[in-house]
């Protein structure tokens, strides 16, 4: 779409000129939807506990998923024939981090802006790293094998006071690990039980 022109079927249907190209082989016989347009949910459930899977898998919580602790959801067995389920760190799954101090926070402690210590930092890129490391030993959902890098979620800017996403835990500035086609990679922070990848136009 550009600019402020209204979808219609019959300008922007799959089966159009301009449908067409948004196709892997440029007419209707192609795979539609491989990159780019708005942020897309990878399909692949990240066994990390997550609760909120209404908002990012469309489903019905209590139908695909049983409460097994206080803040831990895990995918009911009769489903998991269906779905393609990768670890995370043990970290993630128990939903806590130590810090060196000996403070255990949760996740959502942990990506909130007010954790904005240097080990706070560091414990958000830990998490990440090994979710990602885990995610590229079982292929086939179209992150490792089209991404040369990924983004987790953290503070960022000078001031502290915003939560953003980057690739890199030294810098201050926001930024996005990329794939095919500028398609951005996130991966890293409480409330994502699914992958995303896409980008803003």
């Amino acid at each position: 779409m550009y600019g402020n022109e209204k979808w219609t079927a019959e300008g922007y249907g799959y089966n159009t000129a301009l449908g067409k190209l948004a196709s892997t082989t440029g007419n209707v016989y192609g795979i539609y939807d491989t990159c780019g347009g708005g942020w897309e949910k990878v399909a692949a459930f990240l066994d990390n506990g997550n609760q909120d899977f209404d908002q990012n898998g469309n489903s019905k919580s209590e139908k695909y998923f049983e409460n097994v602790a206080e803040t831990y959801y895990k995918l009911k067995t009769e489903y998991e024939k269906y779905w393609d389920i990768y670890e995370v760190s043990d970290d993630e799954k128990q939903n806590k981090k130590i810090l060196v101090n000996g403070t255990e926070k949760t996740q959502n402690d942990l990506y909130s802006v007010a954790a904005s210590t240097e080990e706070d930092e560091q414990k958000r890129y830990e998490l990440s790293i090994e979710t990602w490391n885990k995610l590229e030993k079982k292929k086939g959902i179209g992150m490792n094998e089209v991404a040369g890098s990924w983004s987790y979620r953290t503070v960022v800017g000078t001031d502290k006071k915003q939560m953003g996403f980057k690739t890199d835990p030294d810098s201050e500035d926001v930024n996005y690990g990329l794939a095919w086609n500028e398609d951005r990679i996130l991966i890293g922070c409480s409330w994502m039980c699914f992958v995303s990848r896409g980008r803003w136009k």
